[in-house]
């Protein structure tokens, strides 16, 4: 990978408490945290906001889990262009029965 995207990877660990790494000798080191994260099937940032929702108790896992899912779950509108106004069409069809509409 490009050496730029691995030291960006590295800044965004460290921010999130998931390495540190040693100023004298620039070794990174896993944290607990972040051997907690490698274990989860997550970005680190998604697998933060799980962990500490579960540290909080069942109420706050259970909107952890439910805001991690809604952050790695793809729109179900999202159309190629040249099936846009299909889409429009299906958006709108599903629209209208949500509603009771014609």
């Amino acid at each position: 990978p490009n050496p730029l995207y691995v030291n960006k990877s590295v800044e965004e660990l460290v921010r999130l408490g998931a390495i540190e790494v040693c100023e004298s000798t620039g070794k990174e080191k896993l944290t607990a945290l972040g051997k907690h994260l490698a274990n989860l099937p997550l970005e680190a940032r998604l697998g933060k906001l799980v962990l500490y929702g579960a540290a909080f108790g069942a109420a706050a896992t259970d909107a952890a889990l439910t805001v991690a899912a809604a952050l790695t779950a793809r729109n179900p509108f999202v159309a190629p262009l040249e099936e846009r106004e299909a889409a429009a069409q299906a958006k709108k069809r599903m629209a209208d029965k949500m509603i009771g509409g014609p």
